[in-house]
C-alpha cells in the first residue's frame, strides 16, 4: 500500500513544468506590435537624409539634376 503513494507525487512535479512554458509563449507576443506597421516608421526618417536619386542631399542640390551641372 506504501508504493501507490509515492507514485502520486512524482506525477504532480511534471504538472508545474508546463506552466512554466506557457509564459515563455508571450514573449512572442512583442514581435506581432511591429507588424502593425509602427516600426517602420522609425527607419523612414534615415531614409529621408538620402534621397531616392541616389546622390547626397548636401553636394547635390534638387535645383540641379544630378550629373548636368547647371553652369553647362
Amino acid at each position: 500500500p506504501e508504493t501507490p503513494p509515492e507514485e502520486a507525487p512524482p506525477e504532480a512535479p511534471p504538472v508545474t513544468p508546463p506552466p512554466e512554458e506557457v509564459p515563455a509563449e508571450t514573449p512572442p507576443a512583442a514581435p506581432p506590435e511591429e507588424a502593425p506597421g509602427e516600426t517602420p516608421p522609425p527607419p523612414s526618417p534615415p531614409s529621408e537624409e538620402v534621397p531616392q536619386e541616389g546622390q547626397p542631399a548636401g553636394e547635390t542640390p534638387p535645383e540641379s539634376p544630378p550629373g548636368t551641372p547647371p553652369e553647362q
